[in-house]
């Protein structure tokens, strides 16, 4: 089951320069792609950091969690903030297991049959938060949802998500859409419209977008005029 309403409270925190990266950016599931919304950034900036875990602590609420859990390592800021925020214990999961002292994937305390929410920056293919689940659930804890800050799927077919996005087992929550913030960024004119039109053409189908040079020349021509972008160096390569 999917929550949804456009987050304006967190869409406002989110635009401001060095947020949105751009260049000839490379992802190994799509190919090359014009602009990166960074959320890491939010880290460094301790007041949106904790405006963020405000409004994700809310989606905590209605699958009534006893834990938070996060997995290394873009989400376990986030994690920990909405934590604190929603007075909730927090889990740490990590990627692979210490090969001292003690040699596990969770980290923290808790009690088997405990209701876990899964907390994480955002969520582009959902295989991640698949991993997280099966690791968590192995371990005796019931997960009951998944909350990100930004919902940034491309190049999936409803199909791949479908255990998340449709489920009646998990509560999936965002607190903003990539394409939904792009549009509203333009209309706070942070970005041209032009800018945010390119973006959202390329979330709809980055495959046949990436395929064509002349996006990738009309993109470095309205980019270079973003005075609220920054820019990769690989944006020299376009």
């Amino acid at each position: 089951m999917t929550s949804y309403t456009f987050n304006q409270r967190v869409a406002d925190v989110l635009l401001f320069k060095g947020y949105f990266i751009a260049g000839h950016l490379y992802s190994p599931r799509v190919g090359y792609f014009p602009v990166y919304p960074e959320s890491r950034r939010v880290f460094s900036i301790t007041s949106k950091l904790k405006l963020v875990a405000e409004e994700l602590s809310k989606t905590i609420v209605p699958p009534n969690a006893d834990l938070v859990a996060s997995r290394e390592a873009a989400g376990i800021p986030f994690g920990v903030a909405t934590a604190l925020e929603a007075q909730k214990g927090f889990l740490y999961l990590r990627k692979e297991p210490k090969q001292y002292i003690a040699s596990r994937i969770i980290e923290g305390v808790f009690l088997p049959g405990q209701r876990v929410v899964i907390v994480d920056d955002a969520v582009s293919r959902t295989h991640d938060k698949k991993t997280a689940i099966d690791q968590l659930t192995a371990a005796g804890l019931q997960v009951v949802g998944v909350s990100v800050l930004l919902d940034a799927a491309y190049g999936v077919t409803d199909a791949e998500q479908a255990w998340l996005r449709q489920s009646s087992e998990y509560q999936f929550a965002t607190l903003v859409r990539w394409d939904d913030l792009m549009r509203y960024a333009a209309e706070k004119k942070f970005i041209s419209a032009a800018l945010a039109d390119i973006v959202v053409a390329w979330i709809a189908d980055p495959f046949r977008w990436s395929e064509d040079a002349e996006n990738w020349q009309r993109f470095k021509a309205v980019a270079a005029r973003e005075p609220n972008v920054v820019f990769d160096p690989s944006f020299k390569e376009i």
